[in-house]
């Protein structure tokens, strides 16, 4: 047993030197703190690059949610938003569904804020994105990886479905999309002011009817009105 003043606290320590095979210098591995100390500057440690990881996660999502979304006051959110804001990650999603102007996005938005502060991966397709991001991968040739990419984030939110220009491109990896997470037990978000039917009618008859019937099999289905 060797003694070592802590580097730390400036106390002695006892320790058992440590031999490592092809060292010249054992003495190097040894302890530079005491077992207290030790402990006490690995929380610490832990807790400032918690606050590091807090901080970067606040300014990814500045980049992530439009600005319109960032500063929502709950109160002014119909009722029905309390079932909403109280999802925990599961396999069963959301569907928010109701007319314009209700709040469904800046709700579901509130959601993606606090899973995304947990670091949670996830993928947000606001307006026309998804659309425009096919159109761009699968013209590159990236599309399959993309899509891949897709289907293991642990929740993926598509706002206003069925709003953007459903090519067959874009409706086949859409399905393909919600086909894969369903059968994953991942969880997809979704906001829509259109009715099952409506939405039916948005894609061809072999996609559309079993779509909005896994999204409500697999969804739970929020109304705001």
């Amino acid at each position: 047993m060797k003694t070592k003043t802590c580097e730390y606290c400036g106390g002695s320590f006892g320790y058992s030197p440590k031999t490592f095979e092809g060292s010249n210098n054992p003495e190097m591995f040894a302890p530079k703190n005491c077992p207290p100390c030790s402990r006490l500057l690995s929380e610490k440690q832990k807790f400032d690059d918690d606050l590091k990881k807090k901080a970067g996660r606040e300014l990814t999502w500045l980049a992530m949610c439009p600005p319109i979304y960032r500063n929502t006051d709950v109160a002014r959110l119909p009722e029905s938003a309390k079932k909403v804001l109280g999802w925990k990650l599961n396999p069963k999603g959301l569907m928010i569904a109701g007319d314009t102007g209700k709040g469904k996005t800046r709700a579901a938005f509130l959601v993606m804020e606090k899973l995304h502060l947990e670091g949670c991966s996830m993928e947000i397709f606001h307006g026309n994105a998804f659309a425009h991001q096919c159109a761009i991968n699968f013209g590159e040739m990236n599309g399959e990886k993309w899509i891949a990419e897709l289907a293991r984030r642990k929740v993926v939110f598509f706002d206003d479905l069925g709003k953007f220009k459903m090519t067959e491109r874009v409706e086949a990896e859409l399905f393909g999309l919600i086909e894969m997470r369903i059968a994953n037990l991942l969880p997809v978000i979704v906001t829509t002011n259109l009715s099952g039917e409506d939405l039916k009618s948005k894609m061809t008859s072999d996609r559309g009817e079993p779509l909005v019937r896994r999204l409500r099999e697999f969804c739970e289905v929020v109304l705001f009105s």
